[in-house]
């Protein structure tokens, strides 16, 4: 995908659309700027001292039972509800990889409320509709989400803000609530 292009998503009942489309880049910044929660100068604290960089809004995520489901072991981000590119050309091109029929991961860190890191992976899930022209797509952190669920005392319909930043140009998730 190149730098002049966005993952377009048409939503469907929580559900996207996964294609391509051309954008200006400056409507990404757009969107985030006019919908990003302030980042508590306690948290950038924090995450200056890790030496991270490049910190970026996610998205809100309610959590539902799915997402705390000790079966699923995964948290689901809808392409829907993202609200900037927070990753690399490269990054984007190894999620849209699959290998034996399965999509390729990226190792993530995933920091919790606390700050405790949880080594993730990061994966694109293309699921087809009906109709098959198009998939919903979905990110799913997974592995050690169980855990970190566990360590937690998350609830369903809880709300969490989730950014993203790079430390050594390594992608970095923070759970705020």
């Amino acid at each position: 995908m190149d730098n002049n292009k966005k993952r377009n998503c048409s939503s469907d009942e929580g559900s996207m659309s996964c294609g391509e489309r051309r954008v200006k880049p400056k409507t990404i910044k757009e969107k985030e700027s006019s919908q990003s929660p302030k980042l508590s100068i306690h948290i950038m604290e924090k995450i200056t001292k890790l030496n991270g960089t490049n910190v970026r809004y996610v998205m809100c995520k309610k959590l539902f039972k799915t997402d705390l489901n000790v079966n699923n072991n995964r948290l689901s981000m809808p392409l829907k509800k993202i609200k900037c590119d927070f990753l690399t050309e490269i990054e984007k091109n190894i999620l849209d990889t699959k290998e034996e029929d399965k999509p390729l991961g990226l190792e993530v860190i995933v920091l919790d409320p606390s700050f405790r890191e949880f080594t993730m992976s990061l994966k694109l899930w293309k699921m087809p509709k009906k109709s098959k022209m198009h998939s919903t797509c979905v990110y799913n952190l997974i592995k050690n989400w169980r855990f970190l669920v566990s360590q937690n005392n998350f609830k369903e319909d809880q709300e969490l803000n989730i950014w993203s930043f790079r430390v050594n140009g390594k992608l970095h998730f923070l759970l705020d609530d």
